[in-house]
């Protein structure tokens, strides 16, 4: 029966003082779409909250709100008007759940800006026919108030 290694240093020891890491593991397509979707954005000049639902019942402290999206995008303009997108990243074809669809249909019908993204291309398409207009827009303040 082979001996097992009790402590790192004898482990290392036994590898000829190599530590050798584990394999990386190939990103998931979810990780892929939000690296490209943030890069995209990013170049359009969009800044990119990220949202996460948190609760600790022990202190009574919650963040966000159940069904929020992944991100909240903001594009300024000028003075300190701003656009406003959400985006909930999915898998391919995969829809959002009930509460996330709740939310969405409150948000949108405040006036808000809500898509569900499982596709990039789908999505610069979306973009290039919705913010065309955005590509010219003023991005910096030129009111007293705001300098």
């Amino acid at each position: 029966m082979a001996r097992v290694a009790t402590d790192l240093a004898t482990f290392i020891a036994e590898r000829g003082g190599k530590v050798v890491k584990p394999a990386k593991k190939p990103p998931t397509p979810e990780a892929r779409l939000t690296k490209a979707f943030k890069a995209f954005m990013a170049r359009h000049g969009w800044r990119l909250i990220r949202n996460q639902r948190t609760i600790d019942a022990s202190l009574g402290f919650s963040t966000g709100e159940p069904g929020m999206p992944d991100f909240q995008c903001v594009r300024y303009l000028e003075n300190g008007v701003a656009v406003v997108l959400w985006v909930e990243l999915k898998k391919k074809n995969k829809k959002a759940n009930p509460q996330q669809k709740k939310w969405i249909l409150r948000e949108r019908t405040r006036g808000g800006l809500v898509i569900v993204l499982d596709d990039l291309e789908r999505f610069k398409a979306w973009y290039a026919e919705k913010f065309t207009w955005l590509a010219n827009a003023k991005t910096k303040s030129t009111h007293a108030l705001f300098q």
